[in-house]
């Protein structure tokens, strides 16, 4: 994919000097991506791409005429980089829609984003995706789409609103900004030459775009047969030798800093005694709305790079031209003829706290605040409730044991304390009650359920040890990557209110207890996202952990991705979707009573 300018014979014109430029940056120090260094110059930019950068590094003294522009912005001496590029996110994981989303970013000097709309591709198929392209139309940053590859993530173990094979996929190909096939999360289906795996993969390197990577615990002879199946970068590394073994073998690493994964001080340590870091890029992921609100985005990551011993210079170079060549994205990531006009400046190239942004060669953002107009929309999607399911049967959130008085051995799925999204199965003997498991003497230990929101009426169940919650319940439809409706509760009264008001809401977050709702976030749009303002659902995010905290949660740092994460049959080891208890690594169920 190529960025490029309508009418190439005017950004010729104005970069020989034959018009006027339509704006001309002054007095900027330039940080050149491409050499590394640091020199003053000026910026002539035309039709929103940069026509000439007229500088004198070497102190050559050749002569050449002055710079002219319809307009002028003085930088003051300030540093003048390529805006950012996120190499990996999924916008919906933010909370909010496209257009939200970007009024949130852009005045933190992200002017590009290469997202995977898969959270709602497995909500509302190929007209999900859609929306996604059509509601980030016309917006003063780029949002490059990549056609979902995990619509479901793992077929035959989930039920999702949707499939996509190689026709839904070469559909979403047609689209202008779709730049490739989304992250590969069925590695081992790659690993395995899997038909189905082949077969996307093939279609998008038949069409010679990106193939987005995702290896998650795996190494040695599984990174190359999974490298050898097409997709060449990951941002599932999540320590130093990850990232080493990764560069080594010519993976692109998508370092990661998102709400749950905090990769980036063990990335850095492990590859900035490394002779070259092309292959890196920065990449959030799923990060929430609140964490974008306190801290940043892109430049956040950053920032932190540069405090964990990654020069400046390198770590503005890897969150741009990386991140575009990564993609194969043309004439995006540096300050240069011919390259858009995708420019930032800072005072500070520690900190990296935007005091411009300009897309296109607009200002659109200044000191931190948005100045470009992004107009409200409405699609039809938006007002579609996704939640199709009957009015929830306390009855059916028991575990049944027929037959059975005492205690009975069961395969329960345990929470990691440390790493909250981390399970495994182990054993405990459970009592029965009157024909059902009865968790009530150890508060440790929940009920959970994924309840299928399609319409499909499938439902897994499992109890789960060490969630974090002492009492309640606690509801969602934000359940990777199927999105059903998960729920982790001490009694089925309680799930059935949450159940109920997660209906009503059209989806969203639910907490409950003692039969009263304690705070709720809601995500009418797909069950996934809310139209409303960055601060709107960051405030609903705060009270909703306050209201974990109460129900007994402590010492959890992101605690609505653990339950999130819960349902996602790809990621090791114990997982459970709507057709139950499964194992990530041997792709088998397991029962609740253990054999």
């Amino acid at each position: 994919m190529r960025i490029q300018p309508k009418d190439r014979t005017r950004l010729v014109d104005a970069a020989i000097g034959r018009i006027p430029c339509d704006l001309v940056i002054r007095n900027a120090r330039i940080v050149n991506v491409f050499t590394g260094e640091i020199y003053l110059g000026d910026v002539g930019i035309c039709e929103g791409f940069i026509a000439h950068v007229q500088c004198d590094p070497d102190n050559t003294g050749r002569p050449e005429t002055s710079l002219e522009g319809s307009r002028e912005y003085d930088a003051k001496g300030a540093y003048l980089t390529p805006g950012f590029i996120d190499s990996h996110i999924h916008i919906e994981s933010t909370m909010m829609t496209p257009r939200y989303f970007a009024k949130a970013v852009i005045p933190h000097g992200t002017t590009t984003v290469i997202t995977d709309p898969h959270e709602i591709g497995n909500v509302f198929g190929v007209k999900g995706v859609q929306y996604m392209h059509e509601c980030s139309e016309d917006l003063p940053m780029r949002q490059l789409i990549l056609a979902p590859s995990c619509v479901p993530s793992l077929p035959g173990k989930e039920n999702g609103g949707a499939e996509f094979g190689v026709e839904e996929i070469a559909e979403l190909f047609k689209l202008p900004r779709v730049a490739g096939l989304a992250e590969v999360m069925d590695y081992y289906g790659v690993m395995n030459n899997a038909p189905r795996m082949v077969s996307l993969v093939g279609k998008c390197l038949d069409e010679e775009k990106f193939a987005q990577g995702h290896m998650f615990c795996i190494y040695g002879r599984e990174v190359s047969a999974y490298a050898c199946g097409g997709p060449m970068s990951d941002h599932e590394c999540i320590s130093a030798q990850d990232a080493r073994d990764r560069l080594r073998a010519g993976i692109n690493v998508d370092a990661r800093e998102s709400s749950i994964s905090q990769d980036i001080d063990d990335i850095i340590q492990g590859v900035k005694d490394f002779r070259y870091t092309d292959l890196v890029t920065f990449a959030t992921d799923d990060t929430e709305s609140d964490d974008i609100l306190k801290r940043g985005h892109e430049n956040y990551i950053a920032a932190k790079a540069i405090r964990a011993g990654l020069d400046p210079v390198d770590a503005i170079k890897i969150a741009t031209i990386n991140a575009a060549r990564e993609a194969g994205i043309k004439g995006i990531g540096a300050v240069a003829p011919g390259y858009a006009a995708d420019v930032l400046l800072f005072d500070d190239l520690t900190e990296l706290a935007p005091k411009a942004v300009f897309y296109a060669g607009e200002l659109v953002a200044e000191e931190g605040k948005l100045l470009a107009e992004i107009e409200d929309r409405d699609y039809e999607i938006e007002s579609v409730n996704s939640v199709s399911i009957p009015t929830p049967d306390a009855g059916k959130l028991q575990i049944e044991v027929p037959g059975c008085d005492g205690n009975v051995r069961c395969n329960i799925i345990a929470f990691d304390p440390q790493k909250g999204f981390m399970t495994d199965f182990e054993t405990a003997d459970i009592p029965v009650k009157d024909g059902v498991l009865d968790i009530s003497g150890d508060p440790d230990l929940k009920y959970a359920a994924v309840i299928n929101r399609y319409g499909a009426g499938t439902i897994g169940q499992a109890v789960v040890r060490s969630y974090g919650i002492q009492e309640g319940a606690v509801a969602s439809t934000v359940a990777h990557d199927c999105h059903n409706i998960v729920v982790i509760y001490d009694k089925p009264e309680n799930a059935v209110i949450a159940i109920n008001r997660l209906k009503e809401n059209a989806g969203g977050y639910v907490s409950v207890r003692d039969g009263e709702i304690l705070a709720e976030m809601k995500l009418p749009v797909a069950g996934l996202m809310s139209n409303t303002p960055i601060d709107t659902i960051a405030a609903q995010s705060h009270k909703f952990k306050e209201s974990l905290e109460i129900l007994g949660m402590k010492g959890v740092a992101f605690p609505l991705f653990n339950m999130a994460i819960l349902p996602l049959p790809v990621v090791p080891v114990a997982r459970l979707t709507d057709l139950g208890m499964i194992n990530a690594i041997t792709q088998e169920f397991l029962p609740i009573v253990a054999r």
